[in-house]
């Protein structure tokens, strides 16, 4: 699973390519440090708890790092859950849906088409970042 993790940190989030193997390592020691198998989800209680052992020994901007990264593995994990379960497959019916009936009501209200446009662009940009799809900014 870690692995996965550390072509999801390369691909998806904007980390320096030298500090990915230091990313994995926390999520590793406090897996370890919880003896807890990796694709389980940890408890925020569980991250503290961690955080707090790792800041007796370590300088603060590692703590820092420790928590950024349990941070971005409980998304990843949350993620690849959902992608299990199926729920992200039934998101492009429910934007379409709410594409239609955003257009039937502009045009109820008599809108013209130059104000649904912004509107129907934003829109996608927005549900094309919640799927997860990158934005070359």
């Amino acid at each position: 699973m870690l692995q996965v993790f550390n072509q999801f940190l390369s691909a998806k989030e904007r980390i320096p390519e030298k500090n990915i193997p230091y990313y994995v390592k926390w999520v590793s020691d406090c897996y370890r440090y919880f003896d807890k198998p990796e694709t389980q989800l940890l408890t925020n209680d569980q991250n503290t708890k961690f955080l707090n052992h790792l800041a007796k020994k370590h300088e603060d901007w590692q703590v820092q790092q420790a928590d950024r990264a349990l941070r971005l593995y409980g998304y990843f994990l949350d993620r690849m859950q959902r992608n299990e379960n199926g729920t992200s497959s039934d998101m492009p019916d429910d934007w379409k849906k709410i594409e239609g009936k955003t257009r039937e009501a502009l045009r109820l209200r008599h809108r013209s088409y130059s104000t649904e446009k912004p509107i129907y662009y934003g829109s996608a940009s927005f549900r094309d970042l919640l799927m997860g799809s990158s934005l070359n900014l």
